[in-house]
């Protein structure tokens, strides 16, 4: 096969996707162009399938809409992609049977309805904590697209672009080194996640202990999570607002008045790429003043029956836990979180919490 101005473009620019401005539309552009494809596309998801990235290269305005808004979680090529290796294809038309088709809905409510009838894709990287592939979209099922994706000009975009890709995550895991190293002799650590809040990277032992301390975060099922509902909402609002730029300040109770702090803003290029990450800081547990439910009272103008209920809920004690140990009903003191609100000018038990441990 010959190679046209299109794919030859595409290999150059290929061979830059590791730079400030990756030109992934140059390189989707000799995908379609090669495939005869009506769209392609570069995906990347989180360990828990969260989407990272998402260029595109053609198709149309609604269909990418209607993947980025809703459809990505269900991509009918996921499944296969998590038991594949790093630089195969995977062909729809060859995973699926007419009537397994029929009864997917990522097939019948998206691509039947925007005109797809088959999706290749080239698996970049295939992880725990990363799913990421360059793919193309066709209107029409070629049974022989197997000899394209096979010849000389495909084998070798698709090798232009995994070595790029790869040496922008080597220089981002070295980078990271560079900055866990410089935290670790203050006796802090730091992580990695994505704005869904799945955990992207954490450093193996320092990361570990930090997990297993009492009020920390722990990983489960690729997301970093609180077994405290307020908390776990309080960590996800600030990671959605560093991811969106604002450097964020967050304190988990640790217990016996201390506090894990958590530092939270938007990772640079350098670790990321194009990708909204967020870098979080974790500092070395910090007593906090024996006096904080007198200092929320002073703070907000609160009984002292009020502030020691604030008191609690920023330990991470639950309602029912608070009225169990201190002999009152539950009514009472769902009363008094309901005059807390009221009071501090929050909507949510969470923003509660976050205006409280702001003093600690």
């Amino acid at each position: 096969m010959q190679i046209g101005t299109v794919v030859r473009r595409a290999l150059d620019a290929a061979r830059h996707l590791d730079g400030a401005a990756p030109p992934w539309q140059a390189v989707l552009e000799g995908l379609a162009e090669l495939t005869g494809a009506d769209s392609a596309t570069y995906t990347a998801f989180d360990g828990a399938g969260g989407l990272l990235a998402f260029e595109i290269r053609g198709g149309d305005a609604a269909a990418q809409r209607a993947y980025v808004d809703h459809y990505h979680p269900h991509d009918i090529m996921s499944p296969v992609a998590r038991g594949a290796a790093a630089g195969t294809w995977l062909d729809s038309a060859q995973f699926y049977s007419t009537a397994s088709l029929q009864r997917n809905m990522f097939y019948a409510d998206f691509m039947c309805k925007h005109r797809l009838r088959q999706m290749l894709a080239f698996m970049t990287e295939v992880s725990a904590g990363r799913l990421s592939a360059v793919c193309v979209q066709r209107s029409l099922v070629d049974t022989r697209i197997g000899d394209v994706l096979a010849a000389a000009p495909m084998r070798a975009l698709t090798q232009a672009v995994g070595e790029a890709l790869a040496r922008e995550r080597t220089r981002a895991v070295q980078a990271l080194a560079v900055v866990e190293a410089a935290l670790d002799s203050f006796g802090e650590t730091v992580l990695l996640v994505a704005r869904s809040g799945a955990l992207v990277h954490a450093p193996g032992p320092a990361a570990q202990a930090w997990f297993s301390r009492p009020g920390a975060l722990v990983p489960r099922g690729g997301l970093l999570q609180h077994r405290e509902p307020a908390l776990q909402a309080a960590w996800l609002v600030a990671v959605q607002r560093a991811a969106g730029g604002e450097a964020v300040a967050l304190a988990l109770p640790a217990g016996q008045g201390a506090a894990h702090r958590l530092a939270l803003a938007r990772a640079p290029a350098a670790l990321a790429g194009a990708e909204a990450l967020v870098l979080v800081r974790v500092a070395a547990d910090r007593q906090r003043k024996p006096v904080q439910a007198e200092l929320l009272r002073l703070a907000f103008g609160l009984t002292t029956a009020e502030a020691a209920v604030l008191a609690a809920l920023a330990e991470g004690v639950a309602p029912v836990d608070y009225a169990a140990r201190h002999g009152v009903a539950i009514s009472t003191v769902r009363t008094q979180i309901a005059v807390l609100m009221a009071k501090m000018g929050c909507s949510r038990q969470v923003d509660l919490v976050r205006k409280a441990c702001a003093l600690g």
